[in-house]
């Protein structure tokens, strides 16, 4: 999970406390904040590009550098999740402007949250946000809970299966078009360099397709292992929370196999781009010969 977070530089000091804060979450959160340099509008292009969540710590000041950051992430597609680092701060009347506000659905594209620890529990995915009926009738029954967990526990295992078989599919047809194009190019023929340049191009579209596809894998299992917290908050046992509590004092540099899955589809875009380059080449070179 990737958090942005935007701060005035005077309040570091209550930031980084708060970021601590965050990075209980879980341990694979990924947390990236700006400070002031040369080229932080580029970083902070890409930062956004990538968050899961764009938060906003509001304190006593606000500047034009927040308002870009805060503008660009709506240009993303970005909800802004904001909290004040003290109660009595007074928010800025630039975050609640009328292009703040998406007028075709009636909501709100910076969303106050009353305190930190509500912001927390949204992107956690705690009680108050899960509207669970079995939670909010307060009901105590453990073989209904036990029968539900299963059920969710199994889903998440067969997302994970096809998540694999996903990954396995793409490996095997990759890896076998790999020799298919370096065969093509061994021949000084214009149609199989023009072929080979048209398979890259398809190769470099749908190993994109393919880390989006993860991805999406990925936040959904995170919002299924959300639940099943939730419904162990209510069991004997505390399996997965307890795990990543214990994952946490053991290591800080986890990484879920998520964000390791996404790195093999970049390698073959990196491997088919050059492939790509050395189809034109050729098809030019051979163009110009005839």
């Amino acid at each position: 999970m990737k958090l942005f977070i935007s701060y005035k530089g005077e309040d570091f000091g209550e930031v980084q406390e708060t970021i601590e804060q965050f990075r209980n979450i879980s341990p694979d959160i990924q947390i990236s904040t700006l400070r002031i340099s040369k080229h932080w509008k580029r970083l902070a292009k890409k930062y956004i590009s990538n968050a899961d969540f764009v938060i906003y710590l509001a304190g006593y000041k606000y500047s034009d550098n927040i308002n870009w950051e805060i503008e660009t992430a709506i240009k993303y597609g970005h909800k802004i999740h904001c909290v004040k680092l003290n109660k009595d701060v007074v928010l800025n009347d630039k975050l609640f402007t009328t292009d703040k506000f998406d007028d075709s659905i009636k909501i709100p594209k910076v969303v106050l949250y009353d305190s930190l620890f509500e912001l927390i529990s949204m992107i956690r995915g705690d009680s108050a946000y899960l509207h669970n009926k079995l939670f909010e009738n307060n009901l105590d029954n453990n073989e209904l809970l036990m029968e539900q967990y299963k059920v969710m526990l199994s889903t998440s295992e067969s997302l994970i299966e096809r998540r694999q078989k996903l990954t396995t599919t793409y490996l095997s047809i990759f890896s076998a078009l790999l020799p298919v194009i370096c065969a093509m190019l061994s021949f000084s023929f214009f149609y199989l360099y023009f072929g080979a340049v048209l398979i890259s191009i398809i190769c470099i579209i749908l190993c994109f397709s393919w880390r989006s596809t993860i991805i999406s894998y990925g936040k959904s299992n995170r919002a299924k292992f959300a639940i099943l917290e939730e419904i162990e908050s209510k069991l004997p046992a505390t399996m997965f929370s307890s795990e990543w509590f214990a994952l946490k004092k053991i290591t800080t540099k986890y990484k879920s196999f998520t964000n390791r899955e996404t790195i093999i589809p970049i390698i073959f875009v990196a491997i088919y781009t050059v492939l790509l380059s050395i189809s034109i080449i050729l098809l030019i070179l051979n163009f110009l010969k005839t």
